[in-house]
């Protein structure tokens, strides 16, 4: 069985660590200091697929867990291809990317609404709170 390279979409052989183009496998923490740290909590989601696991970070434990998934394969468990697609974008992706989507997922392109009505009370002068108030009131 092969997979493709999450960069250039090249078919590779099923234990390849890189491909031509320059991807290279990301490694995972070692099965040494996996067993080292048994008992704290794994923060990277615990999707495998043939011996490759997703890269991206853990974002929410179950009471007692110590392992769990991202958000992405929580979400999508059940659709073995997008959960593939999840696990080779988790290879391809740095830390900065993952991070900005995940914000963008979550808050939305801006801020949230919580975070934009605390920044309007905030910042807006006493003229603009004037003029929505008499706009509200008309």
């Amino acid at each position: 069985m092969s997979f493709q390279c999450p960069s250039c979409d090249k078919a590779l052989r099923q234990n390849a660590k890189s491909c031509e183009c320059g991807w290279e496998l990301k490694p995972t923490i070692s099965a040494e200091k996996s067993s080292l740290l048994g008992h704290s909590l794994d923060h990277q989601c615990t999707y495998n697929d043939h011996g490759s696991r997703c890269r991206y970070p853990v974002n929410f434990f179950e009471p007692g867990q110590t392992r769990s998934m991202c958000r992405y394969h929580k979400k999508h468990l059940g659709n073995a291809e997008l959960c593939a697609k999840i696990l080779s974008r988790s290879h391809r992706d740095t830390d900065e990317e993952y991070t900005e989507r995940s914000n963008r997922e979550t808050y939305g392109e801006g801020r949230s609404k919580l975070e934009q009505e605390i920044f309007d009370r905030l910042h807006k002068t006493v003229a603009a709170r004037r003029e929505e108030e008499r706009m509200a009131a008309e």
